[in-house]
């Protein structure tokens, strides 16, 4: 059309809008393939991290629960002297207090 002035460009040439939006999308993909093989690695160093954190866990479960095992026999072993103590002493306290009595 006579007269006519282009005032914006993509609408005047969507064949340059076109190949700059297949140029764009070119790099990106070339960008993308760079960068799979570090993001590779970092799965691989997440993998083995969470490998060791899992395998630190369950050697601290064992380790509570070797701990509460011993406390356990500890605790039971304690009970048992001191009950032992208790009737020794009340065994002696009861022979004494009747031998007081039928004096």
């Amino acid at each position: 059309m006579p007269g006519y002035t282009v005032t914006e460009p993509l609408i005047a040439a969507p064949w340059d809008w076109g190949r700059l939006v297949l140029t764009g999308a070119i790099a990106e993909h070339e960008e993308l393939e760079a960068i799979k093989p570090r993001i590779a690695t970092i799965e691989q160093q997440l993998n083995s991290a969470l490998a060791e954190i899992n395998e630190t866990n369950a050697r601290l479960e064992q380790s509570m629960a070797l701990m509460e095992e011993n406390m356990n026999k500890a605790l039971s072993k304690s009970y048992k002297k001191g009950f032992t103590a208790g009737g020794i002493l009340g065994f002696v306290l009861g022979i004494g207090l009747g031998v007081w009595i039928a004096d």
